[in-house]
């Protein structure tokens, strides 16, 4: 499937990759909008690898290259409007124990 019929898909009862688009960047200016100060968002994986296009002001192949971990961070500073990436997919502040599980 083509990257411009993927974007405009519906599956069965869901929403086309375009509709998520429009509406994960409305929710994120609507959260932003006016604040001067830090603001967390917590979001599902999917959610992000479709915002990246829009984070790094890039074509939406790029949201291919992503396949964020669990209880990953991601940062990006907001000046004048565009974004600007401090961080992707970060998951230093997790520690392992002995036995290699993911201690949180």
């Amino acid at each position: 499937m083509k990257i411009e019929e993927r974007f405009n898909f519906s599956p069965p009862g869901g929403e086309s990759w375009q509709e998520m688009e429009t509406r994960s960047k409305g929710a994120l200016e609507t959260i932003i909008d006016g604040k001067e100060t830090c603001v967390l968002v917590v979001i599902h994986a999917g959610i992000l690898r479709n915002l990246m296009p829009v984070l790094k002001d890039a074509s939406r192949e790029i949201s291919f290259s992503y396949d964020f971990r669990n209880a990953s961070i991601t940062i990006f500073d907001r000046e004048g409007g565009k974004y600007k990436e401090v961080v992707v997919d970060d998951v230093s502040h997790l520690e392992t124990s002995e036995n290699d599980r993911k201690v949180f």
